[in-house]
């Protein structure tokens, strides 16, 4: 663990800096303000993504991206966007600075575009977060991915989703998977989240334990396909 927290820098950014910061050390010049352009980048087989503070309209639209990769990066709560094979929903910007290796890992696996969502709030506050240094991230992409597969239906995306989170997190040592759940196993009450809306869940849930009532918080990372 100690040689993965090494590969690994801290610094105090927003969701927004963070972000852009792990973006740009993955796609190099191939970041963008236009999903439009992301996609024609990642068609012509060139690692790329957007950037966007806020949902593009149907913009992001998941386009075959060839052997590539694309991922949209929008500043909205999840499920708001339309459009994209998939989409990551980020809890707090350590996990958005995650999803963008998983996006990347999960698009090229699928050969299509896929999003990650940040809440507004998220996307402005300062946080304390461990950044994955250059090597780290090379690591991760210069892995055989295998064949692609554009025509992936929701399980076997989901199968892939829950593969390239598991990858990432043994590379960070911040454990990922479809939905994370915090508190006791045989809950009486069970919080459903998703995004920003994740920690408040789970401080209620803790609210709930120390009045006595068994509960847990169950937050949705990837919100779709949406997990079973």
């Amino acid at each position: 663990m100690e040689a993965r927290l090494a590969e690994q820098s801290q610094a105090v950014l927003t969701g927004t800096e963070a972000v852009a910061r792990v973006e740009r050390t993955i796609a190099a010049d191939a970041v963008a303000r236009d999903p439009a352009v992301a996609e024609g980048l990642a068609m012509a087989g060139v690692r790329a993504a957007s950037l966007l503070e806020e949902p593009s309209g149907g913009a992001a639209d998941g386009v075959a991206v060839s052997a590539a990769s694309c991922v949209h990066h929008v500043h909205a709560p999840p499920g708001h966007e339309r459009g994209g094979a998939f989409e990551l929903a980020a809890g707090s910007v350590q996990q958005a600075t995650d999803h963008c290796l998983a996006a990347h890992l999960l698009s090229r696996r699928l050969g299509r575009a896929g999003i990650c969502s940040l809440a507004p709030s998220l996307a402005k506050d300062l946080n304390l977060v461990s950044v994955p240094e250059p090597g780290l991230i090379a690591g991760l992409l210069a892995a055989d991915p295998g064949a692609s597969e554009p025509d992936a239906g929701p399980e076997r995306i989901l199968d892939l989703a829950r593969e390239v989170l598991q990858v990432v997190g043994d590379r960070t040592a911040r454990p990922a998977n479809l939905v994370e759940v915090q508190g006791e196993g045989a809950a009486e009450v069970v919080l459903v989240a998703s995004g920003a809306d994740t920690p408040p869940a789970r401080e209620a849930a803790r609210a709930l334990a120390e009045a006595g009532v068994a509960s847990s918080a169950l937050s949705v990372i990837l919100v779709r396909p949406f997990p079973k």
